[in-house]
């Protein structure tokens, strides 16, 4: 499970058109499974706006929906055929959704599920989460081997349909729905939150042990699966993912400009988590830049990791904490921070980093994967190493040393979860294009 925590409900709409084009551009002729609500809506628009402009193209795409009301029409306003009808205008081979007016449900919606199997199954299925942890129409109690079936909505589904319906009493009270274990044959799933009042559900179905009362906590066994999250769904989360862009801000390396002037470059360029580095002031001493860098990161949704010092890590109110080769051990530390501190370790190979996992770590940094003029990564590792410590852990992987434009597609293609760079961003002239060009690198690598 992958998190990606972005600005605002702008920015996942981009994040998810980005994410249907790339399933587009591996497999052009892709089957697509897309949510209705309110979440997905901007991300259509934008589609849409790129398909007028002739940089997506859905000619060869199929499109299925994952629910419908029953006991309704296709024409009825609120219902999810007419949904997709009014925003999903891609040129897309095929739409195919649910009938509403089926006259025996249940047999409809079966039949609808083995015809996506037909067709060779989904291979990208997005999906929003309901405040009550729905997915699709599977509501609370559904199991993981659910299959596509009639049910009951909840009073708590129905009244968030009630406006587009007219009224509650307009809301049909059953629904079509593709069940969890259908969902779960997708090759790839990303699910879209946004808002505030998704942030209780989001962390428990993302932290909490999987379980029939949040549905989307089952999505925890799937092998591919990415949450897109803006910063207020993101907010109630303890334990973040690292993932994507990973700048390392260190005053050394910034040519004497502010390094909270540098974190800002930086998130606004597109990175996920900023690391502060200063090798030459104590944790005292360094708690004013700390703390500045602590509080953009947090406007921005993006994790902020401090380094060494679990004092320092504390006063700023760091997301996470990165331990050297020769600081203090994650053992030692991770009583001082509390469990819910991310924990990183510097690690050069497959058993340090297995090492690195059993003692807590949360991920685990690998490298220096090319040359680097660091004094903080010093000895030598290799894209290979980088793949033969994914096989050895299920903590995230983050490759650090040398990394810049010119090779961090063959980082990601090793299977990094997340590349750290110093020099190519805090010393470039433009901190916040350098951060977007990498980035840009990061999200336009195919995935499936």
């Amino acid at each position: 499970m992958r998190i990606e925590i972005l600005a605002d409900e702008a920015a996942v709409a981009a994040r998810a058109a980005d994410l249907v084009c790339d399933a587009l551009r591996a497999k052009p002729d892709a089957l697509l499974a897309l949510p209705t609500g309110n979440t997905p809506v901007r991300a259509y628009a934008e589609l849409t706006r790129r398909v007028a402009a002739g940089t997506a193209n859905f000619a060869r795409a199929a499109i299925y929906a994952i629910d419908e009301f029953a006991d309704s029409t296709r024409t009825t306003p609120g219902a999810n055929s007419l949904f997709y009808r009014e925003h999903v205008r891609l040129g897309q081979r095929l739409l195919h959704c649910p009938n509403p007016a089926a006259q025996d449900p249940g047999e409809h919606i079966r039949a609808f599920a083995d015809a996506i199997r037909r067709a060779g199954g989904i291979d990208l299925c997005v999906l929003g989460i309901g405040t009550n942890g729905h997915i699709a129409f599977n509501e609370p109690a559904s199991a993981p081997d659910s299959q596509a079936r009639v049910v009951e909505l909840t009073l708590e589904s129905r009244e968030a349909h009630a406006a587009t319906f007219g009224s509650l009493d307009a809301v049909p009270s059953r629904g079509m729905t593709l069940g969890v274990a259908d969902l779960l044959e997708s090759r790839s799933i990303v699910v879209l939150a946004t808002g505030a009042p998704k942030a209780a559900i989001v962390r428990r179905a993302i932290e909490d042990t999987p379980t029939a009362d949040v549905p989307a906590s089952w999505l925890q066994s799937h092998a591919d699966v990415l949450w897109v999250l803006d910063a207020a769904a993101a907010a109630q989360l303890r334990r973040r993912t690292i993932a994507g862009l990973y700048v390392i801000i260190d005053p050394d390396a910034c040519r004497g400009r502010a390094p909270a002037d540098i974190a800002r470059a930086v998130l606004e360029g597109g990175a996920t988590i900023v690391q502060w580095r200063d090798k030459h002031r104590d944790a005292n001493a360094q708690l004013t830049d700390a703390r500045a860098i602590a509080a953009i990161c947090r406007e921005y949704g993006a994790i902020f990791i401090a380094n060494d010092y679990p004092d320092l890590a504390i006063a700023c109110g760091a997301d996470g904490i990165h331990l050297g080769q020769n600081d203090a051990s994650i053992t030692d530390v991770r009583p001082r921070v509390g469990d819910a501190m991310i924990i990183g370790g510097s690690t050069n190979n497959a058993d340090e980093a297995r090492a690195a996992e059993a003692a807590g770590a949360n991920y685990v940094a690998i490298g220096a994967i090319f040359a680097t003029a660091s004094k903080d990564v010093t000895r030598a590792a290799s894209l290979e190493r980088i793949r033969e410590v994914k096989s050895a852990v299920r903590v995230p992987v983050v490759a650090i040393g040398g990394i810049n434009a010119s090779n961090i597609a063959s980082v990601i293609d090793a299977g990094a979860d997340a590349a750290a760079v110093i020099s190519a961003v805090c010393g470039a002239d433009d901190p916040r294009a350098a951060t977007a060009e990498l980035a840009a690198m990061w999200h336009g690598r195919p995935r499936l």
